[in-house]
């Protein structure tokens, strides 16, 4: 978490890579629901905003002509913190699983993913689909699972994590960074690497933040209780489900990728075979 009045600063390289998060105060979360009927639980109470910090800019981070557009709060992407903190978590056990570097060089050519969507979507016979995606789930579905897609933000981009012996491989790509005319994030394409331990490091330090921060906000909601008259909260199923929420972490860090990669490595000749590359 960063200080609120960093926010106003000037967005610059970082030195060091990170996932960083603000959540709005208590007061401020916004209830779920129809009026006179909102309710709040875990995830809407993570409510906030949250960028990357990277050695070419902060990733989600707006332009100010698109916060001028737009009327945004923040400059940075808003939208409940536990969004990203369980999209990292369902695809860090794939992410810290090394790739095979020949694998990795074909699939991750840029617009390789968009160079078979012609192929994947073409009319065809149903046998023929039915052979097609099995194709390309058993050439590709290991690399489906080392993305996230931010869609649910305006303009999102997709981001795609792959490691390669000791070095993780981060790239994200926003189809359209452009709102009337206004560029939407000040880095809206880019590609980086860092080392395998650095890239854990800072993903795991980011759900322990994230958790941390809430065992606050649980904490005190269970001392105080639950006083605002807008929503109903129930603190029980509150405190029960941020326990279960750390056990499924510390689960999900003993958790190990096995991936059949001569499996991968011959469907994906084939698929090169029937589509090429770009």
């Amino acid at each position: 978490m960063i200080e609120a009045g960093r926010l106003e600063q000037p967005d610059r390289p970082a030195d060091k890579f990170g996932f960083c998060f603000e959540l709005d105060s208590l007061d401020q979360v916004e209830p779920w629901g129809e009026p006179g009927q909102g309710r709040l639980h875990w995830f809407g109470l993570t409510s906030g905003r949250y960028w990357i910090n990277t050695h070419w800019g902060q990733v989600l981070r707006y332009t100010t002509d698109f916060l001028k557009l737009s009327s945004y709060p923040s400059c940075y992407a808003e939208y409940q913190v536990a969004r990203l903190f369980e999209d990292l978590q369902q695809c860090l056990p794939s992410v810290l699983e090394p790739v095979p570097e020949d694998i990795a060089a074909v699939v991750s050519i840029p617009g390789w993913t968009e160079h078979l969507s012609p192929w994947s979507a073409e009319e065809c016979e149903s046998a023929e689909r039915e052979r097609r995606w099995e194709l390309y789930e058993s050439a590709m579905g290991w690399w489906d699972r080392r993305e996230i897609d931010t869609a649910y933000l305006r303009f999102g981009p997709r981001f795609q994590f792959w490691r390669v012996g000791e070095t993780v491989c981060f790239r994200w790509t926003t189809e359209n960074n452009s709102d009337q005319g206004a560029p939407v994030f000040l880095v809206p394409n880019g590609k980086i690497e860092l080392s395998a331990d650095e890239f854990r490091q800072a993903a795991f330090g980011f759900c322990e933040a994230v958790l941390s921060a809430m065992s606050s906000r649980v904490h005190q909601i269970r001392l105080e209780g639950w006083s605002r008259s807008d929503c109903e909260l129930d603190v029980d199923a509150l405190v029960s489900e941020h326990r279960s929420r750390e056990r499924r972490f510390g689960e999900m860090r003993r958790q190990v990728s096995i991936t059949d990669w001569a499996k991968v490595r011959t469907h994906l000749n084939l698929l090169v075979d029937r589509v090429g590359l770009p």
